[in-house]
């Protein structure tokens, strides 16, 4: 393919280093520690109450504007039918 068409020539040969980076790492692979998890204890105040908002205003909108999506999907779905 190389000789066919030269001009991608650069890509096949990136094409080829990688595979031949990629055999390397299955035939050999690196086993890297991983960190061990950490609990943390801290004492949480019962009393103190902390209200989370349930939809922004940018969730609202994004809500909107895929439901008028839908609506004109099954519409134009409506039409071909």
């Amino acid at each position: 393919m190389r000789n066919t068409n030269p001009a991608l020539g650069v890509q096949i040969e990136v094409i080829e280093k990688f595979l031949a980076e990629l055999e390397q790492f299955i035939l050999f692979p690196r086993i890297v520690q991983v960190p061990k998890e950490v609990i943390v204890e801290k004492v949480v105040e019962k009393d103190r109450i902390v209200q989370l908002p349930t939809q922004d205003q940018r969730s609202i909108k994004m809500e909107l504007t895929l439901s008028l999506l839908v609506e004109k999907l099954i519409l134009e779905l409506k039409k071909i039918k």
